[in-house]
């Protein structure tokens, strides 16, 4: 991107990373910088990023994963390894004493997921909160008697199959023996 389009756009779209990365899109300013998925934000990123505009608008879930690092020393873990909401404790208030900061709004109301899936989640990670939207029951009838929809969800312990996690170079990591059981199943 040349500097000309960025200082011209009314709306500039990118990743996270690009803002700190490519100095075109660090020697903006903003009026308002919108940054979703936050929970995998690294702190020392997001604050960047913040660093950029004048009105911040954070989105993300605080009980979704946290930013992936890794290093494994005592600076990476306070600072790669937590995301904002760990660093105010958000999440932490929610699971514990069912209460948030009033900067914080969460919607406790889901549209994607099958009911069923979502009552997984719910019971184990968001403590009976979550309610799922209308339109969600609605598709559920359609798609009630449908795999894997029929109460098909299933959890399988395989920490005795021993399987070795390998990494492709430049790449994620995998277990080739959960991805053959994972086959089968998905077969039956």
């Amino acid at each position: 991107l040349s500097k000309l389009a960025l200082s011209k756009a009314r709306v500039v779209a990118t990743t996270l990373t690009k803002c700190y990365f490519r100095p075109e899109v660090l020697a903006q300013h903003f009026d308002v910088i919108i940054i979703d998925e936050i929970s995998m934000a690294q702190i020392p990123y997001l604050f960047v990023v913040m660093g950029m505009g004048d009105k911040i608008v954070l989105v993300g879930d605080f009980l979704q994963l946290p930013p992936i690092s890794q290093a494994k020393t005592i600076m990476s873990q306070k600072w790669l390894e937590k995301n904002i909401f760990d660093y105010f404790d958000i999440a932490e208030e929610f699971i514990q004493h069912n209460r948030w900061i009033q900067q914080v709004k969460p919607l406790l109301e889901q549209h994607r997921m099958h009911p069923d899936i979502s009552n997984l989640v719910n019971e184990f990670v968001y403590k009976g909160q979550l309610k799922d939207g209308q339109e969600v029951e609605e598709k559920r009838g359609k798609s009630a008697h449908l795999a894997p929809f029929a109460g098909h969800i299933g959890f399988f312990d395989t920490h005795s199959v021993s399987a070795e996690c390998k990494k492709r170079e430049g790449g994620s990591r995998y277990t080739l023996k959960n991805a053959f059981i994972d086959i089968y199943l998905a077969a039956i």
